[in-house]
């Protein structure tokens, strides 16, 4: 049964397909046209003004209700992983990861706060891999991550090289998809994948850059939506950028679609 937990907008669309670059982007596999398809959201939603039924997209949905804990309720939600026993979230009211049953039952917090293994202030961002049963979280203002199980232990600590990121995502085994926009004009890429050894696998060049002495504006929002999976494959979207990537099969970052 399809159970409807989130509703997720998706925007859409156009693919395309292209060889090895200077964008670091490797070739689909797959031909299905050499020309991007585009949505044009304006006069789409001029001409289809009828609303959409849950039961056109859904069988059920379920309702979860969370527990309070620590004495704290849960606050604006910044990010959310659902997996097949559990919900992890963090939010606005608490620094640490919380982790929840699918009922809404709170188990525990994740890691604890202050400094030393297992230990962050704050989170920027998290990220789960329900095949290993590992969450990864990557402190705020810190080029590291940690590893966390599903029992709440801290495994191991990930040392990053020294560049400028918001977030992490898990791509596969041991590499990280990592994430920055442009806020001094000087940031080499938007995404980029490092391996286990901080190798540079992947990147998507960043091209809007500017001379140091402008005058500049800070209009970054940590809440805004950089990915999504969809069937098992990961899909990258820039704050200020209407193309969205895939990492593919072949473990390269393609564009594929196109908001207009």
């Amino acid at each position: 049964m399809i159970r409807l937990l989130i509703s997720l907008a998706a925007i859409g669309i156009f693919l395309s397909c292209q060889g090895k670059s200077e964008n670091g982007q490797g070739e689909e596999g797959i031909q299905e046209s050499q020309a991007f398809f585009t949505i044009e959201l304006e006069s789409t939603v001029k001409q289809n003004k009828q609303l959409v039924s849950l039961s056109e997209i859904a069988n059920a949905v379920d309702y979860i209700y969370f527990d309070s804990h620590d004495g704290n309720e849960l606050g604006a939600i910044h990010d959310i992983h659902f997996t097949k026993r559990y919900i992890f979230i963090s939010h606005r009211n608490n620094d640490l990861l919380a982790q929840y049953d699918r009922d809404g039952k709170f188990i525990r917090s994740i890691g604890k706060k202050g400094n030393g293994d297992g230990a962050y202030n704050s989170i920027s961002d998290f990220d789960v891999n329900s095949r290993e049963e590992l969450i990864y979280i990557k402190p705020n203002r810190e080029n590291k991550i940690l590893i966390f199980d599903f029992s709440g232990n801290y495994i191991d600590v990930i040392n990053l090289v020294d560049d400028n990121f918001f977030t992490c995502l898990w791509v596969n085994d041991s590499s990280f998809m990592f994430f920055a926009e442009p806020i001094t004009g000087s940031e080499k890429y938007t995404f980029w994948e490092r391996g286990p050894e901080g190798e540079l696998r992947n990147f998507i060049k960043n091209h809007i850059t500017w001379d140091e002495s402008e005058s500049t504006y800070n209009t970054r929002d940590y809440d805004r939506t950089l990915s999504y999976r969809l069937n098992g494959k990961l899909h990258l979207k820039g704050w200020y950028n209407d193309t969205v990537y895939a990492y593919t099969n072949m473990n390269t970052i393609v564009p594929k679609y196109f908001i207009d």
